[in-house]
């Protein structure tokens, strides 16, 4: 009785297995034949590489970079909406080249932030509209005994405020400024620390890949694909070489699904979630698993909100005086009200200095106005306009500020 259990046992799991094989077999191949289907989202481009890996502080830009960026559709349609970015000696969005050495008539502003200073999608970024202003106020340079106002643009695209301690210890400090700016907006408090280079794929296609560990390599299951490709539409065929990219990205991933592991996956994807299994063999733009970027956030709201008011105290301890801006997104604006997870975070840094920008912007904007205050309706980065809207604003703060510094002293 004992040896036909065994042998039924045995049997029972052969065939499984037989069968296991051949659903990986069959979904391999649906899969792979489903490259047009997982692969409809939408993309940037630049015209060369921008970004590379930095294990101390994520990632950082190529510096001396004459680049320009364009935006396309799902179908890969060029959008009307292109950009040039310029980088200095040091990696940052500015044309002015920058040193580590501090004149004695030299005050300097550091900036921390995200996509909002680091704007790729604009050719005007607000740290430099702000120098610009800063510099034209001569009262507030003879206030301060300075010549010279810098301001140093350490924004990075993509991040959140658990990574600007890092990026202030390894980047900002060793300029030794006189003012640091952190600049958020509400997504930056639910962003995790990300790593992001630029990958090869294929013969010739290169994109970009974002990682909440290191390495930045397609092997890394925590890596996943950043939606920017290097493609240059003015010289090359960019529905065709987009097609390319989008393919080779989505064979490299398609391999690195958990092809040879022991889940059951045709339980799996019988029971549909029931019993605890879910289906690990996806390939989909609209899920996380392969080409989404959710892995990158927190969560849990209340956590995030912890670990963001936690590295607000380490900038604040690491350097003073520390100026905080929540910078508002267009439906913010639209609102006329921050984030409640914003109006949270700020209700919780008591003795941190932060400024709600959105009450700094001009009120009662119609919504027309609002849209020119951003790239809309291809992109929701802060415009050209809206850079140095937002820098006026801005200005005021920090001249406000210095001053009443000054006299203190």
């Amino acid at each position: 009785m004992t040896r036909k259990l065994l042998r039924a046992v045995v049997w029972i799991v052969v065939i499984y297995v037989l069968l296991e094989a051949g659903f990986r077999l069959y979904r391999y191949e649906r899969l792979a034949s489903e490259v047009g289907k997982n692969t409809h989202y939408r993309f940037s481009s630049f015209k060369e590489p921008i970004y590379q890996v930095d294990s101390s502080a994520g990632y950082a830009y190529l510096p001396n970079s004459r680049n320009r960026q364009f935006l396309y559709d799902e179908t890969s349609n060029l959008l009307p909406h292109d950009s040039h970015i310029v980088t200095n000696n040091m990696g940052m969005f500015s044309s002015v080249d920058a040193q580590v050495d501090k004149s004695p008539d030299e005050f300097r502003i550091a900036i921390l932030g995200d996509s909002f200073c680091a704007t790729t999608t604009s050719d005007v970024v607000w740290p430099t509209a702000l120098q610009d202003a800063l510099n034209a106020d001569f009262e507030l340079k003879r206030a301060l005994g300075k010549s010279k106002i810098t301001v140093l643009n350490f924004g990075l695209d993509g991040t959140g405020l658990v990574q600007w301690p890092d990026v202030y210890r390894t980047r900002a400090a060793k300029f030794n400024p006189d003012l640091v700016i952190v600049n958020f907006i509400s997504n930056d408090i639910v962003r995790k620390y990300v790593y992001r280079d630029t990958l090869r794929f294929g013969d010739s296609s290169y994109g970009m890949f974002a990682c909440s560990s290191l390495p930045v390599d397609i092997t890394n299951p925590d890596c996943r694909n950043g939606f920017a490709f290097v493609l240059d539409p003015t010289v090359e065929n960019p529905h065709q070489k987009s097609v390319q990219i989008k393919g080779d990205i989505y064979k490299a991933l398609l391999r690195r699904l958990p092809w040879f592991s022991p889940y059951p996956e045709l339980l799996a994807t019988i029971f549909n979630g029931h019993l605890g299994l879910h289906p690990r063999l996806e390939a989909s733009a609209s899920r996380p698993g392969i080409f989404g970027l959710s892995n990158l956030f927190y969560d849990d709201e209340q956590q995030s909100i912890g670990i963001s008011l936690d590295a607000l105290k380490q900038i604040s301890a690491l350097h003073q005086p520390t100026l905080i801006f929540h910078h508002p997104a267009v439906e913010e604006c639209f609102a006329g009200k921050s984030s409640p997870l914003a109006q949270q975070l700020m209700a919780a840094a008591k003795n941190l200095h932060i400024v709600d920008m959105l009450t700094e912007l001009p009120q009662g904007a119609s919504p027309d106005v609002i849209r020119a205050w951003y790239n809309l309706p291809y992109d929701a980065h802060p415009s050209n306009y809206g850079a140095k809207l937002y820098a006026e604003s801005a200005d005021k703060q920090v001249r406000s500020l210095l001053l009443a510094n000054s006299k203190a002293h």
